[in-house]
C-alpha cells in the first residue's frame, strides 16, 4: 500500500528529488513511527531513509529513545582486529586493480589498513572521530580528517577505495560516490559494504512479528537505509559502470556453513549486509 507523501521534514533527497513516501512497517521497526519522525522512501531513486535528518537541526529521534542515539561527530568505526572475510577482499581485490593503492573511508582503529600495508598495499585513510584519527597516525599511516567530497586528493590516485559500513552515516551518499569515482584510477575499484538492516532475514522476521529494534546496534545512528537495488542505483549515478552486489550471510560458524547460508542469502538479497564492488571505466 503507498506511503503518503513526506516533504515538511525531509527537503531533498541525495539525487534531488523531493517527493517521498512513508514506510511504516520500517517506522515501528526503527521505533520512529511518532509524528514527525519516520523512515521515509525517495520516489525518484528508491533510497531509503529518515525524517527528520541526523543532520538537520531538528530532534533526530522521538524524546523515549534519544539516549540510544549517537550524534555524527560521534561515530568512529572499525575494530581492533581484521574479519577474515575483508582479507580476502584485499586479496581478491589485489588481483583485479591497476596499481594496489587503497584509501579506506571512515578507517577507524586502521585495522584493515594495518592489514592492506602488511600485503604490500599503498595506504590512506580518512577518518573524522579526533580518538581514532590520533590512533591512526600513531601508526604512521597517511590520514586526511576530513569528509571524501572535501579531500584533495588528484583525479586518478587510487586503484581501490574501500568503504566498510561508512556510507549509511553520510549526508550525502551520492556525492560521497561521485568523490570515490574521481579519485579512482580508470579501471579502479570501489568496495562497499553496508548493512542489509531493512531486507535482512532478522529484520523481516522482527517486522512481521511487529518487534521494535532494541539492539545496541541500532539503525537509529543510520542516514540511509540501503538494499541491493537502491544501493546499485546510486552506484550507477555516481558514474561506475558496473556493480556486482551480494548480500552474504555472516553467521558465527564454520566455513562450511557459512558458505552455504552466505549462498542462499545472496539468492533471496536477505543476507547480514550489502557488498558492492563497483568499477570505474577503464581508459
Amino acid at each position: 500500500m503507498p506511503g503518503t507523501p513526506e516533504r515538511e521534514h525531509r527537503p531533498e533527497c541525495c539525487c534531488g528529488s523531493t517527493a517521498f513516501e512513508r514506510q511504516e512497517s520500517y517506522s515501528r521497526y526503527m521505533g520512529l513511527d511518532a509524528s514527525p519522525w519516520g523512515i521515509v522512501r525517495c520516489c525518484n531513486c528508491g533510497l531509503v531513509t529518515r525524517t527528520p535528518s541526523l543532520f538537520a537541526s531538528a530532534p533526530a529521534v522521538p524524546p523515549a529513545t534519544r539516549s540510544r542515539l549517537r550524534r555524527p561527530a560521534e561515530w568512529s568505526g572499525g575494530s581492533a582486529c581484521v574479519p577474515p572475510r575483508l582479507l580476502e577482499r584485499l586479496a581478491e581485490a589485489r588481483r583485479c586493480v591497476p596499481k594496489a593503492s587503497v584509501l579506506d573511508v571512515g578507517a577507524g582503529t586502521g585495522a584493515f589498513l594495518i592489514a592492506a600495508r602488511e600485503q604490500g598495499w599503498e595506504v590512506t585513510g580518512t577518518e573524522l572521530n579526533p580518538q581514532s584519527a590520533t590512533a591512526l597516525k600513531v601508526h604512521g599511516i597517511p590520514l586526511l580528517t576530513t569528509e571524501l567530497e572535501q579531500a584533495p586528493f588528484a583525479d586518478g590516485t587510487f586503484g581501490l577505495v574501500h568503504m566498510h559500513h561508512v556510507l549509511e552515516h553520510t549526508r550525502s551518499p551520492l556525492a560521497v560516490l561521485r568523490a570515490a569515482h574521481r579519485i579512482l584510477m580508470p579501471g579502479g575499484f570501489l568496495v562497499v559494504e553496508v548493512p542489509n538492516e531493512l531486507r535482512s532475514l532478522a529484520s523481516v522476521t522482527k517486522r512481521f512479528l511487529r518487534s521494535r529494534e532494541d539492539s545496541e546496534t541500532t539503525g537509529l545512528e543510520h542516514e540511509w537505509f540501503f538494499a541491493p537495488a537502491s544501493l546499485s542505483r546510486v552506484l550507477r549515478d555516481a558514474g561506475f559502470e558496473h556493480a556486482r552486489v551480494e548480500t552474504p550471510y555472516l553467521p558465527v560458524a564454520g566455513r562450511r556453513v557459512r558458505s552455504v547460508l552466505s549462498l542462499v542469502a545472496s539468492k533471496v538479497a536477505a543476507g547480514d549486509v550489502i557488498v558492492a564492488w563497483a568499477r570505474k571505466q577503464a581508459g
